[in-house]
C-alpha cells in the first residue's frame, strides 16, 4: 500500500497481511527515520467491547531478502491485557 504524502506514517510504502479472518497478522515497512526494514507483527486478537484487538505486537529486524529476524531480539514489544472502547 502507498500512503499519500500528506498522511503522517512511518513510511509511504507499506506490505500489509492478513488472516483468513481479516485479523492484521504482519506489517512490513522501512522506516524513513532509521536505516534498516522492520516486520510488525499482532497476533493474539482478542474482543473488547465487541471490538477485536492485537493483544500481543512484536517488531523484529528484517532482511534484504525480506527474511525477518524471529530468534533475534524485538525492536519493539508490547503487550495489552485490557482494552475499553469508549
Amino acid at each position: 500500500m502507498t500512503f499519500p504524502s500528506d498522511m503522517h506514517v512511518h513510511c509511504r510504502e507499506q506490505l500489509f497481511y492478513f488472516n483468513d479472518a481479516g485479523y492484521l497478522v504482519r506489517n512490513d515497512y522501512a522506516p524513513d527515520v532509521s536505516r534498516g526494514s522492520a516486520a510488525h507483527y499482532t497476533f493474539d486478537h482478542n474482543a473488547f467491547d465487541g471490538f477485536i484487538f492485537p493483544t500481543h505486537r512484536r517488531v523484529v529486524f528484517r532482511e534484504a531478502n525480506g527474511r525477518t529476524l524471529l530468534a533475534s531480539p524485538s525492536i519493539f514489544r508490547l503487550d495489552i491485557e485490557h482494552v475499553v472502547v469508549s
